[in-house]
């Protein structure tokens, strides 16, 4: 990988599409003097990454103003998203089991997550 791809400065490889679990690729935008000109931008390429299964991608409107920043953006945000994708996964297997039509907000859903991985933890370290 050339240096003028997305990489987390630590040097940690992109964390996988938060979406789709699939692999993420750099990517970059390049912008026509006219158009840079325009925005009163100072350069004309700007980076990203994106998702090669489902096309998930972290540009925005514009994109990142370096390959690190694009790194470090999609990795944060995969972490965040993480845990919303628990709290949807399970909000939608409780209403295809027809347990409830719950009113409970993410926070509460997200309490009963970590409840549910704290039991899960405590089982594994029995064995």
């Amino acid at each position: 990988m050339s240096n003028d791809q997305p990489q987390p400065r630590d040097g940690e490889a992109l964390k996988p599409c938060p979406m789709c679990g699939g692999e993420a690729a750099p990517n970059t935008v390049t912008y026509s003097r006219d158009h840079v000109n325009d925005q009163g931008w100072k350069q004309d390429i700007f980076y990203g990454v994106n998702c090669i299964q489902c096309g998930l991608n972290n540009r925005g409107i514009v994109g990142w103003q370096t390959p690190e920043k694009a790194a470090e953006a999609w990795n944060r945000r995969a972490v965040a998203s993480e845990k919303q994708a628990s709290v949807d996964m399970y909000r939608d297997f409780c209403v295809r089991l027809n347990i409830a039509r719950i009113a409970m907000n993410d926070a509460e859903i997200r309490k009963v997550l970590d409840e549910i991985d704290g039991h899960f933890h405590s089982m594994q370290g029995g064995h």
